[in-house]
């Protein structure tokens, strides 16, 4: 009895399954995927795959077709190639990649001299010869590894939820969290990239330092848009994405030696290195001058460092005409009026004039205190002294 059942409840069907349910043999459908004539499995994670009853019903089709003399060549032009529901995208070769998949697997699991590619081909229910049609050898097959390791090793789906943030630093722990789920299965084969990259072998090594710069990338460039935007101070892009992969890296093989920190536990601190390290601030000014007592409207007082106005080192708000930024350096006191709903800010400056500035409610104070970091609403501030 196959498991063939109504195209709308979907079954999971190995490699194997769909081999018995369909009657052909393991290698030949490996060569139904390669010529197109089955559409690719669906992915459930970067490593593992599953076919269902769509795919069987197709093989079953095809069994039809081909009791009834139709030539393959036919089939294929008649039925074409469904790519509409494929995780593997428009990739055309369904198999090279399911190929490659295992071995990152394997590789980070055994390790690269343990893994034979026999245990690749076994794992995949395929023959030695079907391997050899896509690679020459295990080392041709690492180079398209090290090639593939940065599209998998993040999510796609973590990859969209990156994008949606606007956020340097919740973008930073967004690709770490990510990272840090995955680091487990992959370290074995990210170590291998490292160790190629001093090796004698120049095509290996070209390989390893492609796959470690497209870890760096997206960092590079969220550290370049943070910079024009004035939320990092200017720094050296390239080598601060160098050094925040490492830092993540570091911390999962923290994970991995002592499991005590969590990866929340981990984030924060890294969090808070990334402000105090990046924040957009000049190196040359004074820490004190971005201290700051607090006092709300119950009369509390707290101690504020690198404190921030909606997470910007500066005051803004409507004056005259137009608007005015004042930075949180050039302050020395602010008092919160209101008068009939509308609230103001009285700005003394350490070196000019007290000015007035017509603010909106909303208004996030922020900054770091002993207990943690701190914010409040505008509306609940009497008062503000910078030290």
């Amino acid at each position: 009895m196959t498991r063939k059942k109504k195209k709308s409840q979907r079954v999971q069907l190995k490699m194997g399954d769909l081999s018995r349910d369909s009657g052909f043999s393991v290698s030949t459908l490996y060569d139904y995927l390669r010529m197109g004539i089955l559409q690719p499995p669906f992915k459930e994670s970067p490593t593992k795959s599953y076919f269902n009853n769509e795919h069987l019903d197709r093989l079953l089709e095809i069994r039809n077709l081909r009791k009834k003399g139709t030539r393959l060549a036919d089939i294929k032009n008649a039925m074409g190639h469904d790519e509409g529901n494929a995780t593997y995208g428009a990739a055309p070769d369904a198999v090279r990649l399911e190929i490659i998949d295992k071995a990152l697997e394997l590789f980070s699991r055994h390790h690269y001299e343990n893994t034979k590619i026999s245990d690749i081909t076994n794992a995949l229910n395929m023959g030695n010869g079907t391997f050899y049609r896509y690679f020459k050898s295990k080392e041709e097959l690492f180079l398209y590894c090290l090639e593939r390791l940065p599209k998998v090793l993040v999510p796609k789906d973590a990859w969209i939820e990156v994008d949606k943030e606007p956020d340097f630093v919740q973008r930073l722990k967004k690709r770490g969290y990510a990272m840090l789920n995955a680091f487990p299965s992959y370290i074995g084969i990210l170590n291998y990239a490292k160790l190629a990259l001093g090796g004698v072998d120049e095509t290996l090594a070209k390989k390893a330092a492609e796959c470690i710069r497209s870890l760096v990338k997206p960092l590079m460039t969220d550290l370049g848009n943070a910079i024009r935007e004035g939320k990092v101070r200017k720094v050296d892009e390239e080598l601060c994405a160098y050094l925040l992969l490492g830092m993540n890296e570091t911390f999962g093989y923290r994970l991995l030696i002592d499991p005590n920190y969590s990866i929340e536990e981990g984030f924060a601190v890294i969090e808070d290195f990334v402000i105090h390290a990046l924040t957009n601030r000049d190196s040359k000014t004074d820490d004190d001058s971005l201290s700051a007592i607090l006092i709300d409207t119950g009369g509390n007082k707290i101690t504020i460092n690198n404190i921030q106005f909606n997470d910007e080192p500066y005051v803004s708000g409507n004056y005259m005409e137009g608007d005015l930024l004042i930075p949180v350096s050039d302050i020395k006191e602010i008092v919160v009026a209101q008068t009939g709903g509308i609230f103001s800010f009285r700005v003394d400056l350490k070196k000019k004039d007290a000015v007035c500035l017509g603010i909106e409610k909303g208004i996030c104070v922020s900054g770091d205190t002993p207990l943690g970091r701190f914010r409040i609403a505008v509306e609940k501030i009497r008062h503000i002294s910078f030290n």
